[in-house]
């Protein structure tokens, strides 16, 4: 663990959509969460990936919690995907490849955890 205090430790809620180059909007100016992608690729490796970009000055952790969707928009499962060591003013990329047996289409981000 750093020696720096905690960030404001909270969890941001998100204004989230999950199409390609979607950025998310969120409470918090410290944090934003950019390009989430929901991808399906050859032999049905399904990928979710994005970025998360620190706008402060203090390296921090963030835990992104993703919800997926299946065809009709309903809600298979959420998952959290921890982003490790994000510069300040920069961005760090996360990428989490499926491994579920469900008919996932989509994927949404709800929420950011900035520790």
């Amino acid at each position: 663990m750093r020696a720096f205090p905690f960030l404001g430790l909270g969890l941001l809620l998100l204004a989230a959509c999950g199409g390609p180059d979607a950025a998310e909007e969120v409470e918090d100016a410290r944090v934003r969460i950019e390009d989430v992608r929901y991808n399906q690729l050859p032999g049905n490796v399904r990928v979710v990936s994005g970025r998360v970009r620190n706008t402060s000055s203090e390296e921090f952790d963030a835990q992104v919690q993703v919800a997926l969707y299946d065809a009709d928009n309903q809600l298979v499962t959420t998952m959290s995907l921890l982003v490790q060591d994000v510069p300040p003013d920069s961005t760090r990329a996360f990428r989490k490849v499926l491994d579920l047996k469900e008919d996932v289409q989509g994927a949404r981000v709800r929420s950011v955890l900035v520790f």
